[in-house]
């Protein structure tokens, strides 16, 4: 595998629109949804935890966009493993695949996620790799993850082909991704314009590059995160901010301004606080298990 270089995969050499994502959490409205498909996106971001998977699958339908189209990615979390034991975790992925296919009213997705360390369990791995030889998922992708995490994966033979963590300019771990870009690991990036109250879109850095390329602030950041071979999966309900998002398909910074951007990292090596939402019993078995 290549990382957007050649490659017989139409999605993995990401060429042209699957080069950024639509992420779709906290969108229970298919307005939205159509809106970003008229804009040109076809890499769909999506998790049983966001509650949505029926309305994008009418989406899809209504759309008449042909499936093969579409990059179709989705996430099981241990949220659905509530009232299977650990030797029934394989059966809780087949079940809980099933129902977003059956939602999505579709018969494979492209990409499926673990959506925490708390499932990085060998139980999970075998079920995974079982669907995928079933034709029901055609990549397997792990969330939220750290690089001594994924070395151990890699080295008890597990094939990955994807990974999804938080990026952007205030915090993105260059190690992790650099690792990943060496092993052929594709790297999506969410929340890539920060939250609410980071202040990225204020930065002055951000605004002065802004101005000399003529586009929104917004673009800048993610064309940043597509030149540096990140797949940036952004959200936004607003059909203007959706159009100015996917324009930065189109950018081409220069050196010095990718460096001044890069230079805006807040932190040295970004901590997974996603461990707060994770269930503690399960992860304490994955530790031991992972010999973390």
């Amino acid at each position: 595998m290549t990382c957007f270089g050649d490659s017989n995969d139409p999605f993995f050499s990401f060429s042209g629109s699957y080069r950024i994502g639509f992420g779709t959490f906290g969108i229970l409205s298919p307005s939205p949804f159509l809106s970003a498909i008229e804009q040109g996106y076809r890499n769909f971001d999506m998790a049983s935890a966001y509650g949505n998977h029926n309305i994008l699958g009418s989406v899809f339908k209504e759309s008449g966009i042909e499936r093969k189209f579409l990059f179709l990615a989705s996430k099981v979390s241990s949220q659905n493993a509530e009232g299977y034991s650990i030797s029934h975790f394989k059966e809780m992925l087949f079940s809980s695949t099933r129902r977003i296919l059956t939602s999505l009213q579709t018969s494979y997705l492209d990409l499926l996620y673990l959506h925490g360390p708390d499932l990085l369990l060998p139980e999970c791995f075998d079920g995974l790799s079982e669907m995928q030889k079933m034709g029901m998922i055609k990549r397997i992708g792990l969330c939220n993850i750290t690089q001594t995490q994924l070395m151990r994966i890699l080295d008890l033979g597990f094939s990955i082909d994807a990974i999804q963590i938080e990026t952007n300019p205030f915090f993105w771990d260059r190690e992790l991704i650099d690792f990943c870009h060496r092993k052929g690991l594709f790297v999506f990036g969410y929340r890539p314009l920060g939250a609410a109250k980071t202040g990225i879109l204020e930065n002055s850095v951000i605004l002065e590059i802004s101005r000399k390329y003529g586009c929104s602030p917004g673009s800048i950041v993610l064309g940043w995160l597509v030149a540096k071979k990140i797949v940036p999966l952004p959200k936004s309900e607003n059909k203007a901010r959706q159009r100015q998002n996917f324009h930065a398909l189109h950018l081409e910074l220069d050196r010095k301004d990718l460096k001044k951007i890069d230079a805006l990292n807040t932190v040295s090596k970004p901590s997974c606080h996603w461990e707060k939402y994770i269930n503690p019993s399960l992860r304490s078995i994955s530790r031991e298990w992972l010999k973390e």
